[in-house]
């Protein structure tokens, strides 16, 4: 069973189990990013968060999901979790 996601990645300089469990969400956000998706649709679909209930909440997890889906993405580890670019 997959867990939804936290609030906000973590920001750990390692992988975490939190990212291993959550690595489709990255790359969701990803592609999503890349494919220049309104943030608001990506936060919606992908993280669960309605943007027009709790735009500040869904912007931060937004954020916080993707900074951490580019810092994966940087260091290769997409590639080591099994899910590369």
């Amino acid at each position: 069973m997959v867990k939804p996601p936290a609030e906000y990645a973590p920001t750990f300089a390692e992988i975490t189990e939190y990212d291993h469990e959550h690595v489709t969400i990255y790359r969701k956000i990803l592609d999503a990013a890349e494919n220049k998706a309104d943030w608001r649709e990506a936060a919606g679909v992908i993280l669960g968060i309605d943007p027009r209930q709790n735009p500040k909440r869904a912007r931060h997890s937004y954020e916080s999901h993707l900074a951490r889906a580019r810092w994966l993405a940087e260091q290769d580890h997409l590639r080591w979790l099994g899910h590369g670019r």
